[in-house]
């Protein structure tokens, strides 16, 4: 069985907050969302789809059948 992803964020290039490195120091509130700044959320359904075995649609192919039940519905 596959091991969920330790923490599903990739950092990214931590120059690109640095002011907000620096106004942490003077604003308790961006104390508890700076360790969180500059990573990126990585999605990954393969966990999911072997732990249920639900097999997820590519976007692409959401998105046009979602537009498709729009048309048939008579919404747009």
């Amino acid at each position: 069985m596959r091991s969920a992803p330790s923490s599903g964020f990739e950092p990214l290039n931590s120059a690109t907050c640095g002011d907000v490195w620096r106004q942490k120091l003077f604003d308790r509130a961006l104390k508890s969302v700076t360790p969180d700044l500059g990573v990126m959320p990585v999605a990954d359904s393969a966990y999911v789809t072997e732990l249920t075995g639900v097999k997820f649609r590519p976007a692409e192919e959401a998105v046009k059948a979602a537009g498709q039940s729009l048309i048939d519905h008579s919404v747009v």
